[in-house]
This record gives C-alpha cells, sequence and structure tokens, in this order.
C-alpha cells in the first residue's frame, strides 16, 4: 500500500516539475575537472525526471529512485531522451591499422590519447596524412634529461596530458624517425631512440591548450542502477557528439582475465560485442582480494556508438595489431553495462573502468 502511495506521489512530483521546469541542474564539483561542470554539458531536468517517469512505469519501488541524489548528481546534457541512432568519429582518424601496434610495449594510454589528438587536429586543421601523428615522439621525448628512462611502463593518461603541455607541440609520423619503433620492447627497457634522433621541426602542429576531462560514470548519489546506467550512457555519447572520442581504461581483476581479453580479441571478428562485466567482480566473491594474481588494465579509445536494436554497443578502437578478423582494429563494446564495477587491487576496491576526453585547440601554422 505505501509503494503505490509513494509511486503515485512520485509520479506527480515528477509530472509537476516536468511541467513547470526545464532548467539546467546546479553545478556540481566530481573532483579532477569533471567535463560536466561545463553547463553546456549538463541534463536538462526535464529529461532527468522523464526517465524517472519511465522507471516508475516499470514497476520498480519508487523509494529507489532517490530523488533528491539524482539532483545532486547533475548528469549531462541532453533535453531530449532521443539520441541519433549512431555517431562514428573513425571517420577523421588517418589510420593506417598495420603500424597500430603498441606490440609488447605497455603504453597503451599513449595510443588512445594520441587517437584523440588526431581526430581534433583532423576536425581543427583538415585531413592530410599528416595529421597522423607521432606516438614515437612521446616515447623517446618524455624522459628526455631524465637517467634510465623505461619508456615503455605503463603511465596514465594524465601524465601524457603534462608532457604535451610541457611539449607545446605534436609531430606527423611522417617525420624522421617518428614511426613507432618501440615495439618490441618490454616495460622496463629504455626507448630504441634517442630524442635527439627524431625530426622535431620538418613538421609541427602547435598546441595551444591540451587538457584531460573526467567522465563520471559512478554516479554514487544516484541510487536506481537503471537510471545511473541511463545517466551514464548519456554522458558518454554527449561527449562523442561534441565530435570528441573517449578515452576508455579497464582495470582488470587478473591477468588471466587480460589474457581471456587478447584471445576474443585475437580470434573474433569486428562484429563481436564485448561484454567486459565479465571482468568485474561478482557478489560471489565477496569483500576481499578476488585474487592471487597482479591486476591488468589496458586503455582504449571509443569512437562512436551504435543504437543497434538487437545490442547497443560502443565502437572502440584498439591499439594490438591487426588479427585476421580485424583489419580495422576496431570492436564493439555492449553499452549495456555495469558502470559502477569495480575490482580489488591489493585488497583495496577500484573502480573498474575510466572514461575521460581531451579538450585540445591547436594554433595555426607551425611552431618552427
Amino acid at each position: 500500500m505505501s509503494r503505490s502511495k509513494n509511486g503515485s506521489l512520485a509520479v506527480q512530483f515528477a509530472s509537476l516539475i516536468l511541467t513547470l521546469s526545464g532548467n539546467a541542474l546546479a553545478k556540481q564539483d566530481f573532483g579532477i575537472k569533471d567535463i560536466h561542470e561545463d553547463a553546456s554539458m549538463k541534463l536538462e531536468r526535464g529529461t532527468l525526471l522523464s526517465w524517472m517517469l519511465m522507471r516508475e512505469t516499470q514497476n520498480e519501488a519508487s523509494s529507489d529512485l532517490g530523488f533528491a541524489s539524482l539532483f545532486e548528481a547533475a548528469p549531462v546534457k541532453s533535453a531530449q531522451l532521443a539520441y541519433p541512432p549512431s555517431h562514428d568519429l573513425s571517420v577523421y582518424l588517418p589510420l593506417d591499422p598495420r603500424e597500430r601496434d603498441q606490440g609488447r610495449c605497455q603504453n597503451c594510454y599513449a595510443w588512445a590519447g594520441t587517437g584523440a589528438m588526431e581526430i581534433a587536429l583532423t576536425l581543427q586543421r583538415g585531413f592530410s596524412s599528416s595529421t597522423r601523428l607521432s606516438v614515437q615522439y612521446y616515447n623517446s621525448c618524455r624522459c628526455e634529461g631524465g637517467t634510465n628512462c623505461i619508456s615503455c611502463h605503463p603511465l596514465n593518461l594524465q601524465h601524457f596530458v603534462n608532457w604535451y603541455k610541457t611539449s607545446g607541440k605534436a609531430i606527423p609520423w611522417s617525420n624522421y624517425k617518428a614511426s613507432f619503433n618501440d615495439k618490441n620492447i618490454s616495460e622496463w627497457d629504455e626507448s630504441t631512440l634517442d630524442c635527439r634522433e627524431i625530426d622535431e621541426w620538418t613538421r609541427d602542429f602547435p598546441i595551444v591548450s591540451i587538457d584531460a576531462q573526467k567522465i563520471d560514470t559512478v554516479l554514487e548519489g544516484v541510487s536506481d542502477p537503471w537510471i545511473a546506467q541511463r545517466v551514464a550512457i548519456s554522458r558518454i555519447k554527449d561527449v562523442l557528439l561534441t565530435d570528441r572520442p573517449v578515452v576508455f581504461s579497464m582495470h582488470l581483476r587478473s591477468q588471466s582475465d587480460f589474457k581471456h581479453f587478447l584471445n576474443w580479441w585475437r580470434d573474433g571478428r569486428e562484429s563481436d560485442v564485448l561484454d567486459v562485466d565479465q571482468y568485474c567482480v561478482t557478489a560471489s566473491e565477496g569483500g576481499g582480494a578476488s585474487t592471487s594474481e597482479k591486476n591488468a588494465g589496458h586503455t582504449m579509445l571509443i569512437v562512436g556508438y551504435n543504437d543497434d536494436p538487437q545490442e547497443p554497443y560502443w565502437i572502440v578502437l584498439n591499439s594490438l595489431g591487426t588479427p585476421d578478423g580485424r583489419q580495422n582494429q576496431m570492436f564493439r563494446m555492449k553499452m549495456n553495462m555495469d558502470y559502477r564495477c569495480h575490482v580489488y587491487d591489493a585488497g583495496q576496491v577500484v573502480p573498474a573502468r575510466w572514461f575521460d576526453t581531451l579538450n585540445i585547440r591547436y594554433g595555426l601554422g607551425s611552431s618552427s
């Protein structure tokens, strides 16, 4: 009886606000420069309440909706529930899949970040063979002036961005010795090329500004998992629809999980859809460390989406070569995932996935 009463009140409350208000939600601080602090990227109140009404019609308990927490969450922009059925930024990539291969080098984050820089460069300066950017430039030069630089040791997107802020420019893959040469070295080896061997000056693209921006998909203040998932998906779509790809990092429970992913990648086809929830900690695994194995991780680039009625998916660009079934280096990743997935690392609960985007502005001409 109380459920029915609460549900009725919820519908009346939502309907009233939906009728009277279409204003954006108040600004909230999510910590590391959340992209949704920008007023243009906040969800319209009407959209959020529409979701609440939709949820109510699914006969879910209204007490699970957490109305107050939803308004505190400040999700993304979309003033309408409808999105374009698909969007694909890969058309802006100057891609040679045969050479887009990190090999043994554990610098996946640099490949994803460079892909985001390439898309921005194409959109701002026009498409040409020169908009394919060098990954080797970062690998060889990021430790310039230091000692024992282990160029393939895994770092993160923020380190990549900080280095480019200091460098102030990107250079084409076609510059002398700027193609990738570290494919066969391990994470503890030094780069095969000294920074001074790479031609930085024949052609370069000055960077006016570059920042990494977090896309919060955990939404701890939202108690209803269905709405939290809808909001997370909308946040990612809204970034893609501003023609910015999304850097996706997944934290896996173990090396065994990573080997499973590698086998799936190598043996599958581009039409296969990856369910990343299989790498999450499940309720049956309890609250402790799930494995004695070392954790693993991998970073890739989401370049689009497709709301396929059978299985909506993200379009993801990898950096692990071109197996027979994946000549374009792409794969599909299940969109309706658990965006609050977590794993245990050294006994601590940590998020299993991160979503970020890069905000890049190039200057005109050349810095040389």
